[in-house]
């Protein structure tokens, strides 16, 4: 009698374990189906179907130590997700954690090389919605979703320094300098020194305030990549953002030697000679050099960029503002400086005349900008143009009311 019994047992604990086997293949049948199926609606209940049964064997005591039952599952979830099914949170996460079981518990490897290629499909799946929400400037979005798209080497072991980078360039037009910092970090720990991973990571030290690691940074970029302009221009932009202008100057120089045909270096360039042309601090030959500088840097952005708002914008400016300091040095001449003072005021008006037509084109690219129809509705009063200051008071009103 207990023989019996143990034979009984024995079949029955075969009849479970079978089912429970059965209930895998049923999975993988019902995948098999969902392939050859000739209609959307067929694909779809068939894949219900695949899901259902591999739901019950990973949630099975017997079959969820099974690596063959994870790695379907996987296969199964991302083909649901391709299908357009589900969500990236329960469907495309469920295929992540599954394949991570799936390797975990294939000590033979026998489904590695499967995995792997899933993992580069589930990859491009990823980087395609990333770089959807990228383009649709959902930065936020893009952030995650390739952040998420970067754990899939996780399940190999390896890290994915193409999607940190990806996560890292969204984490920075997001404004998440933080997020960034440690994505490039990760992506120089594994390994990766690119020029851009150098500049991304000295960007975002900079935009973080944090002038030492900034520093550290651009540093072993510049060593590891001694001609890379690249790194140069980020040099740069780190020096103006900690204001050693003296330092961007130097470099900003080296740059429009190599990058003869970008207005920005130019532009930026003419800035810093600006800064200097106003400082009242300077002596007067400094300060005359540096005007005549700045304005020949703008005039070459103009040159590489005719529609370069802000370098005409600054030039008229540059005019303006010369024209505004001889006023009020003739201003504050004694009654018996009157050859002086008519010297300085027909100064004033050969710059103020200069600078008309720069604003004036300025005015024209971009109509709303209130600082240019100011400055040229100043200039026209002074010139006694009223029918043309009265054009520019009445935008200005126009603007306000908006």
């Amino acid at each position: 009698m207990k023989k019996t019994l143990l034979t009984i047992l024995l079949i029955f604990s075969i009849v479970i374990v079978k089912s429970q086997s059965v209930t895998t293949q049923s999975a993988f049948n019902s995948l098999k189906e969902a392939n050859r199926a000739k209609s959307a609606e067929d694909k779809t209940r068939q894949l219900d179907n695949a899901r259902k049964f591999i739901d019950e064997s990973s949630a099975n005591a017997e079959t969820a130590t099974d690596a063959k039952t994870w790695f379907y599952k996987g296969i199964i979830y991302m083909t649901i997700f391709r299908n357009g099914g589900g969500t990236d949170t329960t469907i495309l996460g469920g295929a992540i954690q599954a394949f991570k079981k799936a390797n975990v518990m294939d000590t033979k490897k026998k489904y590695q090389e499967e995995i792997i290629v899933n993992i580069d499909t589930l990859r491009t799946s990823y980087f395609n919605k990333g770089l959807e929400a990228f383009k649709n400037n959902d930065f936020d979005k893009s952030m995650m979703i390739f952040e998420r798209a970067s754990s899939l080497f996780d399940i190999v072991g390896q890290t994915d320094t193409f999607m940190l980078i990806s996560a890292a360039t969204a984490a920075g037009n997001a404004g998440h300098f933080e997020k960034a910092r440690d994505f490039y970090e990760t992506v120089l720990k594994a390994g990766n020194t690119a020029p851009d991973v150098y500049q991304g990571l000295t960007n975002a030290y900079t935009k973080l305030k944090d002038k030492a690691n900034a520093t550290r940074v651009i540093n072993l970029g510049r060593a590891t990549h001694p001609k890379d302009v690249e790194l140069v221009k980020a040099e740069t932009n780190m020096y103006l953002a900690f204001g050693d202008d003296d330092k961007a100057m130097d470099q900003l120089k080296v740059i429009s030697k190599e990058d003869t045909m970008n207005a920005t270096v130019f532009y930026a360039l003419g800035s810093l000679y600006d800064k200097i042309a106003n400082d009242t601090a300077k002596t007067k030959i400094i300060r005359d050099e540096a005007f005549n500088n700045a304005l020949a840097a703008y005039k070459k952005a103009i040159q590489i960029s005719p529609t370069y708002f802000n370098a005409y914008f600054s030039a008229g400016i540059l005019y303006n503002n010369l024209a505004a300091e001889l006023l009020t040095k003739a201003n504050n001449l004694p009654n018996d400086a009157e050859a002086l003072y008519k010297k300085l005021i027909a100064e004033a008006e050969v710059n103020l005349d200069a600078a008309m037509p720069y604003l004036e084109k300025a005015t024209e690219l971009d109509p709303n900008d209130e600082s240019t129809l100011i400055a040229l509705k100043q200039i026209y009063v002074r010139k006694k143009q009223t029918d043309k200051a009265k054009a520019i008071n009445e935008k200005l009103n126009n603007l306000k009311k908006k």
